[in-house]
């Protein structure tokens, strides 16, 4: 970015180059490269997420690196068992949240009102749970490890 002197200088924050957009440049005796940059805060604002932290449980429940085999793999069944063991709890509460009679933390809706390709839906409800104060868990050890190590990006 340029900072008004004339010099360009990378972003800090940048998180996710385009390379897609990536041009070179010579400026005098030197190679420049340029392109746009988006930051996690511009990307989360851009989705309608109260924060750039609300990514985390996007990405989980869109299927990431550690999440997305639970629910490209396996038949029906199993996918459908994966997405069911998830569910939200008061970030407050250790003990998992008490929202559902069986004390259970509150389920996600049906896959038939909330699709994994509907971004903006799946967006939608990260950003009214995450404003709430909920976190995402699962009754499935193997998900809250891919839960967990998804939070550590």
């Amino acid at each position: 970015y340029d900072d008004g002197d004339g010099r360009r200088r990378p972003r800090r924050e940048a998180k996710y180059v385009r390379f897609d957009r990536l041009e070179v440049h010579r400026h005098t005796d030197a190679l420049c490269l340029e392109t746009s940059a988006l930051t996690r805060r511009r990307v989360a604002r851009a989705m309608g997420l109260p924060s750039s932290s609300a990514m985390i449980p996007l990405s989980i429940l869109l299927g990431n690196d550690y999440t997305g085999p639970f629910f490209r793999e396996g038949d029906d069944r199993e996918r459908r068992a994966w997405r069911d063991s998830l569910r939200w709890h008061r970030g407050d509460d250790d003990e998992g949240g008490s929202q559902e009679p069986d004390g259970s933390g509150r389920r996600l809706p049906p896959e038939s009102e909330l699709g994994r390709f509907d971004v903006r839906g799946v967006a939608h409800h990260v950003a009214e749970m995450v404003a709430d104060g909920y976190v995402l868990t699962s009754d499935a050890p193997e998900m809250r490890l891919a839960i967990a190590s998804s939070a550590r990006l």
